[in-house]
């Protein structure tokens, strides 16, 4: 065996690269791998394209014509033929594209998850619990709920993935961002930046699995678990779009099509490719004439370092059908219809006319101010023309296109608090909490991707060396804090002898009026009415706690000043046959209000907008969000 296969071996061994001797028979192997590698990664950037193209579409719909940055309008070129000259299509004078985005990210992704670790070990649940502290902590330290967010955006408008690692030794740069020494880190790969093994009809069928990112030239030619000569023969990158031909990409929403050359350093752009396969991972540069930089094992979890997130599964396909998708043929003809009702009603105008013996008292009429006095003009001949009106008939279709996104999009109007679906407050949380399916489909989707990501980041946490962190938790019940240093020297059991789970919709965010209408319910509908029973255990409400919790929920100081706790007297409410009647006495009167149905809002469309009347009721109905 020659020295250089010899040096092979060993370097792949130590899982640092791959140096291929082209003149050894395992070398000619391996050249001949990576190049129908680089072939079928060709092959998945131009298969993708088309859904590249309409995800950058949606964003520019979403963003509009007065996104500021927004300069993709000028880079010349069409994509599958959207008109980039004309970026976001135009004016748009009812964005719902970006209500929808806003209402589920508000909904699903409003805050981080509350990640929750046990054991079935009782010497273990110590370690469970900081295990469980060291992963909150975390989330916080790296702000992953705006990862989420960014991430739902993606979910929305294409294919949702989240890569996720960490580094053991010195800062380093993944995909554009720093991650500190030992600290796991999760990532969105943008869908123009994402690509797999199109040939496959499943994601766990897939050979590879890869995205692009960009590095400063100087770090990559400074990192030593890069092949030297690969490194040496790099250069900065002088096309910001060296592979397809001058297809669109996001960062043109902003910059317009520019090089990177245009930066203060040199940046050159990568693909970190998972071999699925053989449980490795491939970086080389996107110029397809330069060598690979690194070929290693990947020590991470089995399923490689990427989660996809997809809303609505089309069978035989690892691409979905984003619920974008579903909206934007509306939301464009909504606009199309609005833009013609701003144009007639620009083009109305009011204009007199009069006989041709009356000019000129005609003109003294038209400049005339209010209660003006215009003598000699008695029995002039003159009228008033109302050139131009608003089209009803527009207008009306434009309302029904709206109500009609709202459906398509599961109820925007109760999801995002839009408008009184109903008389009482009790209906209105009836109709919010059962309004969509698919807002509940979809929230249970996000909630099982995130909790995959979760265990990938403990994986990480559990997996990283580090000297020592600083964890800090509440001590429940007593309002002070513990503070440790806590080390893996402190760690018990294996790994697999914890569970993890996410806390189920910590993630939805809930206002404080919310939490203290919640608080109401319990203080009148549990604790009043238990209150003889909990005395006898020797428990006592504390009247003085809840006004408290509900002034610093509600925001509004003076409830305490309302009341004067008197030292000494807490215990006085012993007597607590008092807080509640012995005998109580309901009478409960109940109302039917008839709600308006979509089958009838539908029905009412269509019998104005072919002439007919219709009740006033149902007119009401009409002009109510959501009715």
């Amino acid at each position: 065996m020659g020295k250089s296969e010899v040096e092979t071996r060993k370097r792949s061994r130590n899982g640092r690269f791959v140096a291929i001797d082209p003149s050894t028979k395992s070398g000619k192997a391996a050249a001949n791998r990576f190049r129908r590698l680089r072939t079928a990664i060709e092959r998945s950037r131009d298969d993708l394209r088309k859904y590249r193209d309409n995800h950058f579409m949606v964003l520019q719909e979403l963003t509009g014509k007065w996104f500021f940055g927004n300069k993709s309008g000028h880079s010349g070129g069409t994509s599958q033929g959207y008109n980039l000259e004309d970026p976001g299509g135009r004016s748009q004078p009812i964005n719902m594209l970006e209500l929808a985005f806003n209402t589920y990210t508000s909904t699903l992704a409003a805050q981080n998850p509350q990640v929750l670790i046990n054991t079935p070990e009782d010497h273990l649940e110590r370690t469970a619990m900081w295990e469980e502290v060291g992963m909150n902590t975390l989330l916080k330290q790296i702000r992953f709920v705006e990862t989420a967010q960014e991430l739902l955006a993606e979910i929305l408008s294409g294919i949702g993935v989240i890569k996720v690692g960490s580094e053991m030794a010195g800062n380093v740069v993944i995909g554009d961002m720093t991650h500190a020494v030992g600290k796991p880190w999760a990532n969105v790969v943008y869908t123009d930046n994402f690509g797999f093994d199109t040939l496959a009809r499943r994601y766990e069928d897939c050979d590879f699995v890869f995205d692009r990112f960009r590095m400063p030239l100087q770090d990559v030619l400074d990192d030593d678990s890069f092949d030297k000569k690969a490194r040496n023969a790099l250069e900065g990158q002088s096309d910001s779009n060296p592979t397809e031909g001058g297809e669109p990409r996001l960062e043109e929403l902003t910059t317009g099509s520019r090089s990177l050359d245009d930066g203060m350093r040199d940046y050159v752009e990568l693909y970190s490719i998972w071999m699925q396969r053989e449980n490795r991972i491939v970086i080389v540069p996107v110029n397809g004439d330069k060598p690979v930089l690194a070929d290693r094992p990947f020590k991470g979890p089995r399923h490689g370092p990427y989660h996809l997130f997809r809303f609505n599964v089309v069978p035989g396909n690892i691409m979905p059908m984003p619920p974008a998708g579903l909206w934007m043929d509306i939301q464009k003809a909504a606009n199309t219809v609005l833009r013609k009702v701003i144009k007639t009603s620009d083009a109305a105008k009011d204009v007199y006319v009069s006989e041709e013996n009356a000019t000129e008292v005609a003109n003294e009429v038209r400049q005339a101010g209010n209660n003006d006095f215009i003598p000699g003009a008695t029995g002039v001949p003159i009228q008033k023309l109302a050139l131009g009106e608003v089209r009803q008939d527009l207008l009306l279709f434009t309302t029904y296109l709206r109500d009609l996104f709202s459906y398509l999009a599961g109820n925007l109007d109760a999801l995002g608090g839009l408008g009184p679906q109903a008389e009482t407050l009790g209906q209105e949380e009836i109709i919010k909490a059962g309004s969509s399916k698919r807002m509940q489909y979809y929230s249970s989707i996000f909630e099982r991707g995130i909790k995959r990501v979760m265990e990938d980041l403990h994986f990480y946490q559990w997996n990283t060396h580090v000297a020592e962190r600083s964890l800090t938790r509440e001590i429940p019940d007593t309002g002070f804090k513990q503070r440790v240093e806590y080390t893996p020297e402190l760690r018990e059991g294996e790994f697999t002898d914890y569970e993890l789970d996410v806390q189920p919709y910590s993630m939805h965010g809930t206002t404080p009026q919310a939490q203290a209408r919640v608080l109401r319910d319990v203080w009148h509908s549990d604790v009043l009415p238990l209150a003889p029973l909990l005395a006898q255990q020797g428990i006592v409400p504390d009247v003085q706690g809840y006004f408290e919790k509900l002034s610093k929920l509600l925001h509004v100081p003076d409830i305490r000043r309302l009341l004067i706790f008197v030292e000494g007297q807490q215990e006085g409410v012993g007597d607590t046959q008092n807080l509640s009647p012995a005998v109580t006495e309901r009478n409960y009167t109940r109302t039917n209000i008839p709600q308006a149905s979509r089958q009838g809002n539908d029905q009412s469309f269509m019998t104005l907008m072919a002439g007919g009347k219709i009740q006033e009721s149902n007119a009401n109905a009409l002009s109510t969000p959501g009715g």
